[in-house]
């Protein structure tokens, strides 16, 4: 069994973090909120999972164009949403939105709940984008851990830690200070990718360097200390290969048929390989194409 995390003096945490968050100096894509409905954010949050900021906020900008409201989504084709998200990648992320937009119409009215569960609830919703919504779009007193967040707690306790934990001590920065969960959270995403980050932790020009368990390590014995974020849940895990990957020629399956549809599997075979077959299969399973007569496949 774990030992008990040691506690941090969170008062102190959020009152260094916020005299030292600027959110000038880094201004990303989504990070201006100010009178954005709660779809728009959650189409942000779905969005900007593993693709670069830029370009998913160039994407995002068109989707609320055509489809400000989950009403408008849920009763737009699903071929048409998947078009739209080509270049975005993983697009069963698209599937997923468009469950999501007929779910929240047809069990919300339209309208998106104000709870973690009921949006944890939802198609293609996970525990961090369920956060993310509560925090960014309601101000909610909860946190979305990502790698990041996790990795700057983890310091700070010189411990490592599984997702529960890491999540339990994030709440616990806003639930016990009472501090806006979604400036809280910029600048603790600010610091673990500028400052703390995963290949060092520049630990000479951090703000949270005094209270930090595993800089006092390191400076108490350099050659022993063992960074706690290297392991845990949230460690930095290798990526595959893009390049030959099944995932390149699902992507590249989809974008002809958004292109030209239907299209035979004899032709998507020649364009795209031997594999073709069988990730045909695989991607009418996730609702990404339909089969139809003559051995011809579509967008749904």
């Amino acid at each position: 069994m774990p030992t008990a995390a040691p506690a941090l003096d969170n008062s102190q945490i959020v009152s260094l973090l916020l005299n030292w968050f600027d959110p000038k100096k880094r201004p990303l894509a989504f990070r201006e909120r100010n009178g954005l409905s709660p779809w728009a954010i959650l189409l942000s949050e779905v969005m900007a999972q593993q693709t670069q900021a830029d370009r998913a906020a160039q994407k995002w900008s068109e989707f609320l164009e055509c489809w400000p409201t989950p009403h408008e989504m849920a009763a737009a084709p699903r071929a048409d949403i998947i078009a739209a998200w080509s270049g975005l990648g993983y697009n069963r992320r698209a599937v997923n939105l468009h469950r999501c937009a007929e779910a929240v119409v047809i069990e919300y009215d339209g309208n998106l709940p104000d709870s973690t569960a009921a949006l944890e609830g939802l198609p293609g919703i996970g525990p961090y984008t369920a956060r993310a919504v509560m925090a960014f779009a309601f101000n909610a007193p909860t946190m979305p851990v990502d790698t990041n967040i996790a990795r700057v707690i983890s310091r700070l306790l010189n411990r490592v830690l599984d997702r529960k934990e890491a999540q339990a001590l994030a709440d616990e920065l806003v639930t016990q200070t009472g501090a806006p969960s979604a400036t809280l959270t910029d600048a603790i995403m600010d610091l673990g990718a500028t400052i703390c980050t995963a290949k060092a932790a520049n630990c000479g020009v951090c703000p949270l360097a005094q209270p930090c368990a595993y800089r006092a390590q390191v400076e108490l014995n350099p050659f022993e200390a063992q960074d706690p974020a290297a392991k845990g849940a949230h460690r930095p895990m290798k990526q595959a290969a893009f390049n030959g990957s099944d995932r390149q020629v699902r992507g590249a399956i989809i974008r002809s048929l958004t292109t030209l549809s239907p299209m035979s599997e004899g032709e998507l075979t020649q364009l795209h390989g031997d594999k073709t077959p069988q990730l045909l299969t695989a991607l009418a399973k996730d609702g990404l194409i339909v089969s139809l007569d003559n051995n011809l496949w579509a967008l749904p």
